[in-house]
């Protein structure tokens, strides 16, 4: 309570700084003092201002000091809060990584039952990211003959980078295979869009479409492919060329080709030399499934040869130009083999047919499509049975 001291004072002096000192020093009185100065000080008015104003200040101090006190434990629950979920974000990461490279390991340790389980568990653990899961899933089907089952999974992909051409390049190359080429043309035709000058894409599409414009616009490139291209274009205009045409036209482009792969020291990686894949990796450490270098010109060269040897029915130089083909890349795809054997089991030795298959089946470790070894099956039965 307030003294008797202070209300002698208070009632013979009208002193603000007085009152304003007075309420300084009470401290829980506050409400008592208030009426006590309405009823005794002659001056309530002034004395009152004068009371709201401190007691203003003390509630904004305290509001402040409050306001201050909650933010500060905020920003710190906040921060905690906010490193908490950078920790989580960096632990599904790690773990999503984990299991691709689990995937990896099993496939090279041809555990193929069980390979793709760590990555659908990639999927799931980021499932608008999987990007990387998505295409060594792809790969893994690929490289094991599935080609079919390899495309839904690069088409995922691709939607995830709509514009990477190189990925682009490998659904396209894939559906051509496990579909032909007219069912691979807007796959070309995509690749095409994000690659105008794509030589590949060029050559596949006329090769498919027999259109002009492709044609032409390998010709503004003038690359190897565009020769290539010419002899097919020959056959399309049979009489405004000469029939030794395509064969001196393709032969000029094997010789090119040769001196090339001597200059670069590249022809010593071939045949069985040439492995089944490459595991690379991508500027962020992720893994991927990739063929070997091959001379795809000097690859295709060959193969146009072979097929025009069979239009002629020299099914012996058509045998040969294939096995050309086969020691440039011995890892060419189901298709490929597959339609030498139907087309040339009646006109080869068998056990010749045979080993040119044997070769390719045990390079893949037997990874290859249940065709291919129904053929060599067959094969082999009549080989028996002629002995």
């Amino acid at each position: 309570m307030i003294t008797s001291r202070y209300l002698k004072q208070l009632n013979k002096v009208d002193n603000h700084g007085f009152i304003s000192n007075l309420f300084n020093k009470v401290n829980n009185n506050t409400i008592h003092q208030k009426h006590f100065l309405n009823i005794n000080n002659s001056n309530t008015n002034k004395s009152n201002d004068i009371y709201q104003q401190q007691q203003q200040k003390q509630q904004s101090l305290l509001s402040f000091s409050l306001s201050s006190k909650y933010l500060s434990i905020n920003n710190r629950y906040y921060s905690s809060s906010s490193s908490l979920v950078i920790n989580q974000e960096t632990l599904i990461e790690k773990q999503y990584k984990n299991l691709i490279e689990e995937a990896i390991i099993r496939f090279e340790a041809d555990e193929m039952h069980h390979v793709m389980e760590p990555l659908d568990k990639a999927i799931k653990l980021l499932p608008n990211s999987s990007i990387h899961a998505y295409l060594l899933k792809a790969d893994i089907y690929f490289f094991n003959g599935q080609i079919k089952e390899s495309t839904p999974f690069y088409e995922k992909a691709l939607l995830l980078d709509p514009t990477n051409v190189k990925l682009a390049y490998t659904l396209a190359r894939a559906s051509q295979l496990a579909y032909g080429d007219k069912r691979a043309i807007p796959s070309y035709q995509r690749l095409l869009q994000l690659d105008p000058k794509n030589e590949y894409a060029l050559y596949r599409l006329f090769f498919s479409t027999l259109e002009d414009e492709y044609f032409n616009a390998l010709k503004k490139i003038d690359s190897q492919w565009y020769n290539i291209a010419l002899s097919i274009y020959i056959e399309k205009y049979p009489y405004s060329f000469h029939p030794t045409d395509i064969k001196d036209i393709l032969y000029q482009v094997i010789r090119d080709e040769e001196e090339r792969e001597e200059i670069n020291n590249r022809s010593s990686s071939r045949g069985s030399d040439l492995p089944r894949y490459c595991i690379v990796r991508n500027s962020d450490g992720y893994p991927r499934l990739h063929r070997p270098f091959f001379n795809e010109v000097l690859y295709q060269s060959y193969e146009t040869l072979a097929y025009a040897a069979l239009s002629e029915y020299n099914y012996t130089d058509a045998f040969q130009l294939f096995k050309k083909c086969q020691e440039i890349n011995i890892n060419s795809e189901t298709i490929f083999y597959a339609g030498i054997i139907k087309m040339l089991r009646k006109e080869i030795n068998t056990l010749e047919l045979f080993d040119f298959l044997k070769s390719y089946i045990e390079h893949q470790k037997f990874r290859c499509d249940d065709k291919i070894l129904q053929l060599r099956a067959q094969l082999q039965i009549e080989i028996e049975g002629f002995d």
